[in-house]
């Protein structure tokens, strides 16, 4: 066996060698029922999990936005704010030149 035979093996027209078929799905896992008695898959549970997920950290963005403002207050930094727009902190010009 060449090279060559060994290519023509990869090209889809080959007739020898078939296709890579796609593996199965497996079957849905049930990992028990709900208060009601309809079952409950664990790709359900994950989806759920991960949407909890998302909604919880986007909430916090909020306080950690604060924490951080409320920390460069006490090193120093107090000419800072936090832009609602871009959701981030930035640094603002001092209101008077007191040089």
């Amino acid at each position: 066996m060449g090279i060559l035979d060994g290519l023509r093996r990869l090209m889809p027209g080959d007739k020898k060698t078939p296709m890579p078929q796609e593996p199965e799905k497996p079957a849905e896992t049930q990992v028990g029922n709900d208060f009601k008695g309809e079952p409950i898959f664990a790709d359900d549970v994950v989806a759920d999990i991960k949407s909890k997920l998302e909604k919880r950290r986007s909430d916090r963005r909020v306080f950690e936005l604060q924490w951080l403002l409320n920390s460069n207050f006490l090193s120093g930094r107090q000419y800072c704010d936090i832009n609602t727009y871009s959701g981030e902190i930035e640094d603002i010009d001092p209101p008077f030149d007191y040089s």
